[in-house]
C-alpha cells in the first residue's frame, strides 16, 4: 500500500519571459495562488499537469516557480514576510520560507534547478526541517558550474533520471538514483487539431523546442539537433538566445593570451586513459571549466553522449515514483512495481 505526502516541487522558467508575460497580463492584480495557476495553465510551468496528477492520486502537491520575482514578492506580501529580493541569496530565502510555510514531506527539485543550491544548504534545510523527510528530483541534463556528480548531488536523498546512461553514472558517484523517465504534458496532448489537417502528411520530421544553444546543461542535445540536421530533412522551430555578450569587453590580447593554457591542459589530458580521466573529474577538488575539457574528450572517444530516451505512461510513472519515495522512507516495506 502507497503512503501519501506533501510535496513541494521546485521549478524555473526563463525569467524574462516570466516577468514579461507576468506584467503584460495584469498579473498585478491577481493573488499569488490565481498566478500560479495561471502561469500552469499556460505551461510556464514545465510539465504542469504533474502536480495535478499527483493530487488525483491522494497526495498535496504544489508548484514553486522559483524565479519568477514578481510572484514570489506577491507570496511574500500575502504572507507578511519580508525578503530582500536585492540580495544574492533571495533564491535561497523565498524556498527556505515556502518550506516553512508549507511544510511538505518531499522537495522535489525539477531539471537545472537542481544544482541551484549548495550541499550546505540542502544540509540546513534538513536540520532545521525535521518533517522534510526527502529531498529529490528529477535530473537528466549535463552539469553546468560542478567539476563532478559527487560534488552537485552530495547529501541529496534520492535522484529520478531519465535514461540508465545518467542512473549509472549518478550511481557511479555514490548517489541512490533510479530511472524515473521524463514526461510530455498532457495538456500539450489535449489541444484540438482539425480533423482534416494530417500533420504526419504535412510535416515527415520535426524538432520543436529547446536546442540547447547556449546552454551548458543542454550542450550534447545541440550536437545531436546539428547533427539530425545534416542528415535528415527536419524542419526545426525554436528560439535561440543572442550569443552577443556586449557588457563584455575583451581584448585580442587577452583572447591570444588564454590560447596556450587550454591548449597545454588539454594536450595534458589528451595523453589520460578514460579510467584516469573519469578518476579524475570525480576528484573533489577539480574545476568545472578543466571537467568541461575532460568531457569533450571522453565524449569524443567513446562517441557515447547523454540522451534522453525514456517516455513512460503517465500512472505508471507516477505509480514508480510513489514506489520509489514509499521504498527509500521506509526500508523494511516490500512493495511490488
Amino acid at each position: 500500500m502507497l503512503n501519501n505526502y506533501r510535496i513541494l516541487r521546485v521549478c524555473t522558467w526563463n525569467q524574462s519571459q516570466i516577468e514579461s508575460y507576468y506584467h503584460n497580463n495584469n498579473f498585478q492584480e491577481l493573488s499569488y495562488n490565481e498566478q500560479l495557476e495561471r502561469f500552469r495553465k499556460a505551461n510556464y510551468i514545465t510539465n504542469g499537469s504533474w502536480s495535478n496528477a499527483m493530487m488525483e492520486i491522494g497526495n498535496e502537491c504544489t508548484d514553486m516557480l522559483l524565479n519568477a520575482t514578481s510572484m514570489q514578492k506577491t507570496w511574500c506580501r500575502e504572507k507578511g514576510i519580508d525578503i530582500d529580493f536585492s540580495q544574492e541569496d533571495w533564491i535561497y530565502r523565498i524556498l527556505h520560507a515556502q518550506i516553512t510555510d508549507y511544510k511538505p514531506d518531499v522537495l522535489f527539485f525539477y531539471d537545472s534547478v537542481f544544482t541551484w543550491f549548495s550541499e550546505k544548504q540542502r544540509t540546513e534545510l534538513h536540520n532545521e526541517f525535521p518533517f522534510l523527510r526527502l529531498i529529490t528530483g528529477l535530473w537528466g541534463d549535463e552539469l553546468s558550474g560542478y567539476a563532478n556528480y559527487s560534488k552537485a548531488f552530495s547529501n541529496v536523498d534520492l535522484i529520478f533520471t531519465n535514461t540508465e546512461l545518467t542512473r549509472d553514472v549518478l550511481r557511479g558517484a555514490g548517489i541512490t538514483a533510479r530511472v524515473l523517465g521524463n514526461c510530455f504534458d498532457n495538456v500539450v496532448a489535449q489541444q484540438q487539431l482539425d480533423p482534416d489537417v494530417s500533420l504526419a502528411e504535412l510535416y515527415h520530421l520535426v524538432f520543436l523546442g529547446n536546442t540547447g544553444y547556449g546552454s551548458d546543461p543542454h550542450r550534447q542535445r545541440y550536437v545531436n539537433v546539428l547533427d539530425m540536421m545534416q542528415r535528415t530533412d527536419m524542419e526545426v522551430w525554436t528560439y535561440e538566445p543572442d550569443p552577443k555578450q556586449n557588457n563584455i569587453e575583451t581584448t585580442f590580447f587577452a583572447k591570444t593570451a588564454k590560447l596556450p593554457l587550454k591548449c597545454l591542459g588539454k594536450g595534458a589530458l589528451s595523453r589520460l586513459t578514460l579510467a584516469q580521466l573519469e578518476a579524475l573529474k570525480q576528484h573533489r577538488l577539480m574545476s568545472w571549466k578543466i571537467a568541461k575539457y575532460i568531457d569533450e574528450i571522453i565524449m569524443r572517444r567513446n562517441g557515447q553522449p547523454v540522451k534522453g530516451e525514456f517516455f513512460l505512461d503517465k500512472q505508471r510513472s507516477l505509480r514508480y515514483f510513489l514506489i520509489d519515495v514509499t521504498q527509500f522512507l521506509n526500508p523494511g516495506l516490500t512493495t511490488l512495481r
